[in-house]
């Protein structure tokens, strides 16, 4: 996360939170585009995958949650690396959310497809183009 420190131990915290953070990154990135796609070709398979693989994505968020409270309270941090834990923190808020949401996409499709409901054309194609924007 940032430089070199007295403790190498601190060192080690905080580079263990930055790699599981890029883990959680990439999977949520995965997540979203896995959803979009199941939702353009409707297979509904990946959409499940997608919907339980989200489970993976919210134990990530707490366990690095847990992590950068104990950095604080056994490390405490001043400046630069208490603004980087804690902008953290928020990242992975976001990327939670983010995951969450690509559940939604993919709950749609596993809700519409018993009942047959086909999306209109337009708003699927809208929709999907819009996912590459992201």
């Amino acid at each position: 996360m940032t430089g070199e420190h007295s403790s190498k131990q601190y060192d080690m915290d905080l580079e263990t939170i930055r790699s599981k953070v890029l883990l959680m990154g990439g999977l949520v990135e995965s997540h979203f585009h896995d959803a979009m796609s199941c939702f353009r070709t409707g297979n509904v398979e990946q959409a499940e995958a997608v919907i339980l693989s989200d489970l993976e994505v919210n134990r990530l968020e707490v366990s690095l949650d847990d992590m950068c409270s104990h950095l604080i309270v056994k490390r405490q941090p001043a400046a630069n690396d208490l603004r980087t834990v804690v902008a953290t923190g928020k990242v992975i808020t976001d990327l939670e959310r983010i995951g969450d949401e690509s559940t939604k996409i993919a709950l749609l499709l596993v809700m519409r497809m018993p009942a047959n409901i086909i999306w209109p054309c337009s708003a699927a194609t809208k929709l999907c183009a819009c996912s590459h924007m992201a």
